[in-house]
């Protein structure tokens, strides 16, 4: 399964999950539809109804739009190119599915002032500090994400066994112990969340906060178990498995699929939980401050509160009124394309040939390839150079990259033994350099370039040795 077939599948899902989360803020919640405070009963309005029917069918075209195209341009030749492809046009989607919600917004904010409902005098945003400070006896406990990644963390260093190198350990256990900090921090944030009073009725108040808590602790842990069992999966490109790349790649896209399926799950389960509740109330309280949504997230200058709760109940907003959540979601964003670009740069570098590189010093020679650390070996470790017709047959790929134009990054070739390659797959020749602790592989697109690079290196190495 190569990785365009798994990006395919995954962007897809995203489509979907775009699509039905987008749906969600267009249904009737607590008086809010699209950011939009509707009176009570109005919300089987002929022009409500249009406008929410007209924006799901929009949402529909554009995420199938999308996920057509996705699936068009996987027959592309080039899979270099295809995930590249794939790459931007996630960035387009993400902007595309922004500028839909703002467009609905506004189509019912124009319904609303067309009908000339005025909420009555505009109420104050309550907040219960007692709601914060009770007790969530719901709440998912911390020792089961303690317990989590001190098991990751044990498995982990199974790592060093099968060949043991502590390089291979080190890695994986700094990125099960980020997973752990990071989840830790969102733990405690999700445990004083803030608690927006919704009703007269203080069981029904602390019953949603709890819910909603709760949920929020269950997706952390479900998030945590997802990545500690990639990184569990990963281990089996250490333990030599047979056909272990591609065990790695279907559980990867099982579990993201099993992911995006719970996570809808259980916050759409919230969010009935929640409206139940509140039907069953006498008086729902909200806050007629559609003109601070009015792009789809909080905007109020006003409000010192940086984190707010959203209007539908189900996530967190940052007010991007004041200036520190203006830095807070100007990160996010930056932080969120500039990984999508990072992989695109050496993804369209990986497309020439030319960016495989052996350069030749006076004592040492320096290898250079897309996705793959530079490597610099003196001719005095070298052991052997061999001129092969192909590179021999790998057991598994342990980091780098691996498309049908290249194989660049660390392998465990059929002996179990560590290489690295900086290798262009259409290339007739490949130079092979052997030191005592590790074998290199190298090629280009042009045969005669290898050639020559072969004899020019021989007689660098053999003008060292002598």
């Amino acid at each position: 399964m190569n990785s365009a077939l798994i990006l395919l599948i995954i962007f897809s899902l995203c489509g979907v999950l775009f699509y039905f989360v987008g749906c969600i803020s267009a249904g009737w919640h607590n008086n809010i539809i699209l950011e939009t405070t509707i009176p009570k009963g109005e919300d089987q309005n002929p022009k409500v109804k249009a406008v929410t029917k007209l924006y799901k069918k929009r949402l529909l075209q554009t995420h199938a739009g999308f996920i057509l195209l996705y699936l068009f341009l996987f027959f592309w030749q080039n899979e270099n190119e295809i995930i590249i492809t794939y790459l931007i046009l996630l960035m387009f989607q993400i902007m595309m599915t922004c500028l839909l919600q703002i467009w609905g917004i506004r189509k019912m904010h124009a319904v609303k002032q067309e009908e000339s409902w005025f909420i009555g005098e505009k109420h104050e945003i309550i907040m219960d500090t007692k709601l914060v400070l009770e007790k969530n006896q719901d709440l998912v406990p911390f020792k089961w994400l303690l317990l989590i990644f001190v098991i990751s963390l044990l498995t982990s260093i199974l790592a060093y066994f099968p060949a043991r190198r502590m390089a291979d350990v080190i890695p994986l256990g700094a990125l099960t112990l980020l997973i752990f900090i990071i989840s830790f921090f969102t733990y405690l944030l999700v445990k004083k969340m803030p608690a927006k009073v919704l009703s007269e009725d203080k069981k029904v108040n602390q019953y949603c906060i709890n819910v909603t808590r709760k949920t929020w602790s269950k997706f952390i842990l479900a998030l945590d178990v997802f990545l500690y069992l990639i990184i569990l999966f990963n281990l089996a490109l250490f333990w030599g498995i047979a056909h272990a790349v591609v065990l790695v790649n279907s559980g990867i896209l099982v579990l993201t699929g099993f992911l995006l399926l719970y996570i809808f799950y259980i916050f759409l389960k919230m969010l009935h939980q929640r409206d139940t509740a509140l039907a069953s109330t006498k008086e729902v309280f909200f806050a007629d401050d559609d003109y601070f949504w009015r792009y789809g997230i909080y905007m109020n200058p006003e409000d010192p509160r940086i984190m707010v709760p959203d209007r539908v109940g189900m996530n967190i907003s940052v007010n991007i009124g004041r200036p520190l959540g203006k830095m807070i979601m100007s990160a996010t964003v930056i932080m969120l394309f500039t990984i999508i670009i990072l992989c695109i740069i050496p993804l369209a570098q990986s497309g020439n040939p030319e960016a495989f590189e052996l350069d030749l010093g006076n004592n040492t020679l320096e290898l250079n390839a897309p996705l793959t650390s530079s490597t610099t070996l003196d001719y005095s470790k070298i052991k052997k150079i061999v001129l092969l017709d192909s590179v021999p047959d790998m057991n598994m790929r342990i980091n780098g990259a691996a498309t049908d134009s290249i194989s660049t990054g660390y392998f465990l070739n059929k002996k179990n033994e560590k290489v690295k390659l900086f290798v262009w797959n259409h290339s007739k020749k490949v130079i092979a350099i052997y030191t005592n602790k590790m074998t290199f592989y190298y090629s280009n697109q042009s045969d005669m370039k290898i050639k020559q690079k072969y004899q020019e290196l021989k007689e660098s190495v053999n003008k060292k040795v002598n």
